[in-house]
C-alpha cells in the first residue's frame, strides 16, 4: 500500500487495517514532512511504514491520488 501523510488515508488505513494485516501489507508512505510526522503516524497505526518518492511512485505504476493497494494483480485507487 502506499498512503500519504494526511488526513484522507489515515481515514483509509482506519478502515482497511483487518485487511491490510490480512494481506501482510507492506506500508510506503509519502509527502512526510518531518520526522515527527512520521513517528506520529507509526505510533498512531502500530507500523512503520518505509517513506519513499511519491513522484516517483506514481509514474512508475500510474497513481493518480493516494492511498493505493498495489497487489501483484491490480492496482487498487
Amino acid at each position: 500500500m502506499v498512503i500519504k501523510n494526511g488526513k484522507l488515508s489515515k481515514n483509509w488505513v482506519k478502515k482497511y487495517k483487518d485487511r491490510l494485516n490480512a494481506l501482510k501489507a507492506t506500508g510506503f508512505i509519502v509527502n512526510v514532512s518531518s520526522n515527527e510526522s512520521y513517528l506520529q503516524f507509526s505510533k498512531e497505526f502500530g507500523f512503520n511504514p518505509i517513506p519513499i518518492n511519491g513522484k516517483e511512485m506514481a509514474e512508475r505504476f500510474g497513481i493518480k491520488h493516494y492511498p493505493v493497494l498495489i497487489s501483484q494483480h491490480l492496482i487498487e485507487q
